[in-house]
């Protein structure tokens, strides 16, 4: 669910065993072994995937700077072009 949301896979594992260590009552879904080891799993092979994917969204955002500063620097103004 919090990766869901947009947050670690891993936050939902830490928060719930925080909340069952400090006997919090809680509306909470606990896991069996098996899902948890799943979910734990998951969390451990997603985190490099989401490291490369936001250095590719930082790559393309450089490249589309770097394009649009060139076009920039492309531009003659009219005010530097004697007759």
């Amino acid at each position: 669910m919090v990766a869901a949301l947009g947050g670690a896979p891993g936050a939902g594992l830490r928060l719930t065993g925080r909340m069952a260590s400090m006997g919090m009552k809680a509306d909470a879904v606990m896991m069996d072994v098996l899902r948890k080891s799943n979910a734990a799993e998951h969390a451990r092979r997603s985190k490099p995937l989401q490291v490369a994917q936001a250095a590719q969204r930082r790559a393309e955002a450089l490249a589309q700077a770097q394009e649009e500063a060139q076009k920039q620097a492309m531009k003659i103004p009219a005010a530097s072009i004697r007759p």
